[in-house]
């Protein structure tokens, strides 16, 4: 039981990790989320960015004067790059978003310069260093959206590892504690329902199982019988060689009659030496066959210290208008019948002359 409790202390423990790398997926999942929405819009302005100087270009070179507004759109949104240049920091190990923001801006303020002297002189010369100027310009924009999508992949690309790793690990640690859990449970009913010494089944069970089977019996019209034995002057073995001695041959015949017993049988300690055998359908004359069995298989056994152990066993048939409390007392009275006869025997509560 001591075992059992660190078992459930180890449970709590892991259950309140597990709360714990909950609040952290999250937390780092509701960030990312915002990051990656920051910086799809990052991504979104340098293709505006990217088709807007395209789009001057082209107007420039075909002298159709673009509007103020084409160059207010680019310089707002270098600006706006400048502005929250803290927030939009994509690889915080490099610095190759910030140094082709400068040089897009460098180009752009050239490209500006040469579409001036373009309107202002439309000679070939001129036209062919506009055209020379905006596609570098376009060039660096183009790098700089594609820059922008290879960090948010890689971001999410990190976010996916990070986390299936805390998944997983949040997945384990709920395995763990399932399998505590259903350990801990395994092992409480099994102290409950086992003697702890001769781990079959105890008094607890026998009571449930007893009624279970009067039940079924009723319903079916079967046979059972149940047999009870006890280990004969048994206080004589503790008080000659001790407790130790006892409980060795407590356990030396648990395992004994378990052998002897069908699979169908259900055999309790449901007492310090005393012992029962609920027989599900089994008649009388089967289940004083079976106790002799069980006696003779006991009368053999080679204990410690080569102590002698004898049973005196007594049985009884359940009628129809049985009870578990009416049965166990006829089959305990002819126990102690077993016992008053000389011991070592098996007895009834019946005339068995018949049998």
């Amino acid at each position: 039981m001591r075992y059992s409790s660190k078992k459930t202390n180890a449970a709590f423990y892991i259950s309140l990790l597990i709360l714990i790398l909950s609040a952290i997926l999250a937390g780092y999942t509701y960030f990312q989320f915002l990051r990656f929405e920051h910086e799809g819009n990052i991504i979104n302005t340098a293709g505006r960015i990217r088709g807007s100087i395209q789009r001057i270009a082209r107007k420039e070179a075909l002298l159709e004067n673009p509007d103020q507004e084409d160059y207010d759109i680019i310089n707002n949104y270098l600006a706006g790059f400048k502005d929250k240049e803290a927030q939009l920091r994509l690889n915080e190990k490099t610095d190759i978003f910030y140094n082709l923001l400068e040089r897009l801006e460098r180009s752009w303020i050239k490209l500006q310069t040469e579409a001036h002297k373009y309107r202002e002189n439309n000679n070939k010369n001129n036209r062919l260093n506009l055209i020379f100027a905006s596609e570098e310009c376009w060039e660096i924009s183009n790098e700089l959206v594609l820059t922008t999508q290879k960090a948010y992949e890689k971001k999410i690309i990190s976010f996916k590892i990070i986390s299936g790793v805390l998944s997983a690990i949040t997945l384990g640690l709920i395995t763990v504690v399932w399998f505590i859990r259903y350990y801990v449970r395994k092992r409480l009913e099994y102290a409950v329902s086992h003697d702890t010494l001769t781990r079959i089944l105890n008094r607890h069970s026998f009571n449930i199982y007893l009624e279970t089977e009067i039940a079924r019996y009723k319903r079916y019209n079967t046979n059972l019988s149940l047999v009870i034995f006890d280990i004969d002057k048994f206080k004589n073995i503790n008080d000659a060689y001790g407790h130790k001695a006892g409980d060795s041959v407590l356990h030396s015949v648990s395992r004994t009659v378990s052998k002897v017993i069908r699979s169908t049988d259900l055999f309790f300690r449901i007492g310090g030496e005393e012992f029962a055998i609920i027989a599900p359908g089994t008649s009388l004359k089967e289940s004083v066959y079976l106790s002799e069995k069980i006696r003779e298989a006991v009368q053999n056994i080679r204990c410690i210290h080569k102590i002698k152990v004898t049973i005196s066993v007594g049985t009884a048939q359940a009628t129809r208008k049985e009870t578990s409390e009416t049965l166990f007392e006829k089959a305990d009275q002819a126990m102690y019948k077993a016992k008053e006869s000389g011991r070592n025997q098996v007895a009834t509560n019946a005339d068995t002359s018949n049998l």
